[in-house]
């Protein structure tokens, strides 16, 4: 198990935020009881004090986060102020693939991840699809079909739009192999690796039944749109997935990103209708360049594997069955996962001035409340109140402080602190 530490350190007097790995601990058992004595053993054995601990952070995992018995609760035994904050990035994960397991959705991944292990486990489905690529398209460089991780959701990013870029050119090769006379050009190239005999796919029957499979499914309009849906629904999350990997980002921007990112899909549900205008059109592209149409499934009285609500137009039934749903899902899953109650930390962000200045005097009480936390790490716990009041004072009025701006980071109210405050001993590595 790997354990990573961050902490404040001076840096020419100033004070920084550095996230260093601290040590690689060896389990002989996944509990939460082992993981808990073996974090502590490793804090102790390197003489950290785990009581000054003020955060912990860790997946969602039972033996991580549960109420009782998991690793969170166990080191708040000792370090009662080390808060337990589930890893933001991760549960970006469960927030996407909880929308993803609609069958609509579902049918379309699972079609997408068959593909890639289709041609990516034969050297010679590769060698070919490459060799139509070559053919028919000498402008794009996208050579192969990537796999849909199934934790770093920017590498779902990056195959939706490599995907995208080279559909029309996979629907080709498949055709190819199932039915090598619609594509004469392509029986002339001859296998550089084999000199001496042309592409031969009809002595291999799995083959060739796989390839009808994936064209069907492929060309069908309900995958089509189901695709266009979640590549355009993830892109409005490409930013925020990626910075929050980044390891020094700090709390402030994590939630701002947060709730940026929770405004764009409310932004799109309540838009709904004119985004999916243009995300029908873009599927009537793809589906245009297969020679296929977006058509409406018939609809019966009922039908309880795939979407079946009436509609007057096609547009309006692939808006209500899929583009709807899937922002209906994905909506619900961050407001739940991503709630201020799930944020302790985010309390301590009513310090800030940049908060302090748009907030009114009222929330004062609130305010003292919240930090009651922390309050043991105060060196005159009773004084809490005259100080917030003096830090309110401080910065309500800008102009008046002779600043031009408003600091809106932790890290940066640290730096207008007293100069004459002593910070803890930086811990060297």
């Amino acid at each position: 198990m790997s354990l990573c530490i961050r902490f404040v350190a001076r840096n020419n007097d100033k004070p920084v935020i550095k996230e260093v790995f601290f040590d690689l601990c060896y389990l002989t058992r996944t509990t939460g009881v082992a993981i808990a004595a073996a974090i502590k053993e490793s804090l102790k054995t390197h003489g950290v004090d785990i009581q000054k601990a003020r955060g912990q952070a860790y997946d969602g995992a039972a033996a991580m986060s549960s109420d009782k018995a998991c690793v969170a609760a166990r080191i708040r035994d000792v370090a009662p102020m080390a808060v337990y904050t589930h890893c933001n990035s991760q549960i970006l994960n469960p927030s996407i693939a909880v929308s993803c397991k609609l069958p609509e959705i579902r049918n379309m991944i699972d079609t997408m991840n068959s593909l890639f292990l289709f041609f990516n486990s034969s050297p010679k489905r590769q060698k070919f699809m490459e060799m139509v690529l070559d053919v028919e398209s000498a402008q794009t460089r996208k050579q192969h079909i990537k796999g849909l991780c199934k934790t770093r959701w920017v590498e779902r990013h990056t195959c939706f739009e490599t995907f995208q870029e080279i559909y029309e050119y996979v629907c080709i090769s498949l055709e190819a192999i199932s039915w090598p006379h619609l594509h004469p050009e392509l029986e002339l190239v001859t296998p550089s690796d084999l000199t001496s005999e042309k592409w031969n796919w009809q002595r291999n029957r799995e083959t060739t039944v796989k390839t009808q499979g994936f064209l069907a499914s492929l060309q069908k309009p309900e995958c089509i749109m189901a695709f266009v849906v979640v590549k355009n629904c993830l892109q409005l999350l490409r930013g925020m997935t990626t910075k929050l990997q980044k390891r020094d980002i700090n709390i402030v921007s994590a939630y701002n990103m947060i709730d940026d990112t929770k405004k764009k899909i409310t932004d799109l549900r309540a838009n709904i209708g004119r985004e999916h205008a243009d995300w029908y059109n873009e599927a009537q592209q793809m589906a245009m360049k297969v020679g296929e149409d977006i058509t409406m499934p018939r609809i019966t009285t009922r039908n309880v594997y795939r979407a079946n609500v009436a509609c007057t137009s096609i547009s309006d039934y692939y808006q209500v069955n899929y583009t709807a749903k899937f922002v209906d899902h994905l909506h619900r899953e961050f407001g739940t996962r991503f709630s201020n109650d799930q944020q302790v930390g985010v309390k301590l962000l009513r310090i800030l001035p940049s908060y302090i200045c748009t907030q009114p005097w009222a929330d004062l009480d609130q305010v003292i409340y919240d930090l009651a936390l922390w309050e043991g790490d105060l060196s005159h716990p009773a004084t809490l109140k005259n100080e917030i009041q003096d830090w309110f004072k401080l910065w309500s009025d800008c102009e008046a402080t002779g600043r031009e701006t408003l600091p809106t980071t932790l890290l940066d109210v640290l730096c207008q602190c007293d100069p004459g405050m002593s910070l803890p001993a930086s811990i060297d590595f």
